[in-house]
């Protein structure tokens, strides 16, 4: 992963505000904090108990791809 800063001053809209708001407006995205984070983060705490790296791999690469995709939705107003 790479992150850039190209910009030092203050963000218009906050990351956690922007995602609060989001939250509120969109179906998809609630669904996916109130159901899909939750039982990722107890796969995700269970592979590490287990020291089951190939499932922590696994579920990473998942969330990564779903929130992707979930970006592009977002910006297409489709969420």
């Amino acid at each position: 992963m790479v992150t850039a800063q190209v910009n030092e001053g203050k963000k218009g809209v906050s990351s956690s505000s922007g995602m609060q708001t989001t939250v509120h407006t969109s179906p998809l995205v609630k669904y996916r904090a109130d159901v899909v984070v939750p039982a990722r983060m107890k796969a995700i705490e269970k592979a590490i108990h287990e020291r089951n790296f190939d499932e922590f791999g696994r579920i990473t690469m998942e969330v990564g791809i779903t929130m992707q995709l979930l970006g592009l939705k977002l910006r297409s107003g489709m969420a």
